[in-house]
């Protein structure tokens, strides 16, 4: 058995049901879906394109993310660059449960996001592969 969760949907399937597609098998994905609360934020990561930060009551920040690297020594531990001309955003990012705390939802991937620059902040949510 397997947890996904798809759009605002979380539940159990079969992995009988289930086959690994290209770039969707963690770390080697295209794109990430993360977001927390208090306060509010998300991200959306095309991993080696853009990246956007959106919280409320305040201007987007758009950065140019690199690619996902495994930390040295560390299974389940990653880390992501985005840059831009306004600042940085840094995502350290664990293969562990996770849960947003307003819903009973619960993803794969633990996030602390560290922005510095135009915003500087350090935010912790959760994570899911997202499909293209």
């Amino acid at each position: 058995w397997a947890q996904v969760n798809l759009g605002e949907l979380s539940g159990w399937t079969s992995l009988t049901y289930l086959a690994p597609q290209v770039g969707g098998s963690f770390p080697d994905v295209s794109w990430l879906a993360c977001f927390g609360n208090e306060p509010f934020w998300s991200m959306d990561v095309v991993v080696g394109g853009a990246a956007r930060f959106v919280t409320p009551g305040a201007d987007t920040l758009t950065f140019q993310a690199g690619s996902i690297e495994q930390a040295n020594g560390r299974r389940g531990l990653f880390g992501l660059t985005a840059v831009s001309g306004a600042g940085q955003a840094t995502m350290v990012l664990r293969q562990q449960a996770c849960s947003d705390g307003s819903s009973d939802r619960s993803y794969g991937l633990d996030a602390v996001i560290v922005l510095r620059g135009e915003r500087n902040a350090t935010l912790s949510g959760c994570c899911s592969i997202a499909p293209k």
